[in-house]
């Protein structure tokens, strides 16, 4: 059963990068894909956090961002991120630290570690507009300690999720930093290998909002980032929650009044 497990695991997150890919670039002619390559574990015990790999993690942030930098990429999807938590539940899984507030200590002390490297290195590459899922756990990214998505950067873009009718759906995470809302319910996008099917989460809606601010790169190539999001921003209207739906055609509109 935990080979299965862990075997379904592993598809899940191969497909998880196609899906959000297809999303990104769909209908755009002018996109061009820079693959960075995130591999998370997909074991029932994962491996045991460390400081010591939390500061190769720390490490592999500043070199990919600098990667980027250097082949000229614009705008960067992140349907991904760490949490507080789920550091302490990887170290309770492998029976590290006799107490819980011990576990909390440790793991503030290794998340620390990557969460401040990856903000330095965003903050760094101010050229580059960075979109990222708020995330699919119905919860405060502030209050959880979401990387990036707690992150107050001028050249970051964080969106939760809504239904097709605009309605906020169950399961996307909200909070103060949360930019706008787009599709991120039954989205359809490619498996490896060409097959397409439909997917939910803040990952697709991370992905639409990267496609649109590619659009708009691609129809204006000096927009910076903070005018890439205004422009996504300003054009958002509200649900019946109140809060801001992604809007891509006022977007558009909003272009060519510039």
């Amino acid at each position: 059963m935990k080979t299965v497990f862990e075997d379904l695991q592993k598809i899940v997150l191969y497909i998880h990068g196609t899906l959000v890919a297809g999303i990104a670039v769909e209908g755009n002619p002018y996109a061009r894909i820079v693959v960075v390559r995130v591999t998370a574990d997909y074991r029932t015990i994962p491996m045991a956090p460390t400081i010591e790999h939390s500061r190769k993690m720390a490490q592999n942030y500043k070199e990919t961002i600098e990667y980027m930098k250097a082949h000229g990429v614009r705008v960067v999807n992140m349907s991904w991120g760490g949490v507080l938590r789920g550091t302490e539940r990887d170290l309770e899984a492998n029976g590290i630290g006799e107490t819980a507030e011990e576990r909390a200590r440790l793991a503030r002390k290794i998340f620390d570690i990557e969460k401040e490297a990856l903000y330095q290195a965003m903050k760094g590459a101010s050229g580059i507009l960075f979109v990222c899922a708020c995330g699919s756990a119905n919860d405060d990214v502030a209050f959880e300690d979401y990387y990036p998505a707690a992150f107050d950067l001028p050249n970051l873009l964080v969106a939760g999720a809504v239904d097709k009718a605009g309605d906020v759906t169950s399961f996307t995470s909200f909070g103060a930093t949360a930019d706008v809302y787009a599709n991120g319910c039954e989205v359809e996008s490619y498996l490896p290998g060409g097959d397409r099917l439909a997917a939910s989460g803040t990952s697709t809606s991370s992905a639409n909002a990267t496609n649109l601010a590619a659009k708009l790169l691609a129809l204006r190539p000096s927009l910076t980032p903070p005018e890439v999001i205004a422009l996504i921003k300003d054009a958002a209207e509200p649900n019946t929650e109140g809060l801001p739906v992604m809007n891509p055609r006022r977007s558009l509109e909003l272009l060519k009044e510039l």
